[in-house]
């Protein structure tokens, strides 16, 4: 079981979406927590930084071989190229 939620990107600018969390963190006994309005920023810079790391760690991966996956938990990754560095 969590016990936190932590709201970051682009999306933590969403008040709503903050109120709809703050209400399920108390509901279940958990802690709420987002960024500061200064870091929710959209997430795409923070994506390519990653992708440039990982190409300077010499792991690739071809275009034909990559596809879009909606449900894809970053949680679950290994982040096997960042001991290369």
């Amino acid at each position: 079981k969590k016990n936190e939620i932590l709201l970051t990107g682009g999306v933590a600018r969403n008040n709503r979406l903050t109120e709809i969390l703050e209400g399920v963190a108390e509901r279940h006994g958990a802690s709420f927590h987002r960024v500061s309005p200064s870091l929710a920023g959209d997430q795409g810079a923070m994506i390519a930084w990653t992708g440039i790391l990982q190409h300077q760690a010499g792991d690739e991966l071809p275009i034909s071989d990559s596809h879009v996956m909606p449900k894809w938990r970053t949680d679950e990754q290994d982040i096997t190229w960042r001991c290369k560095r």
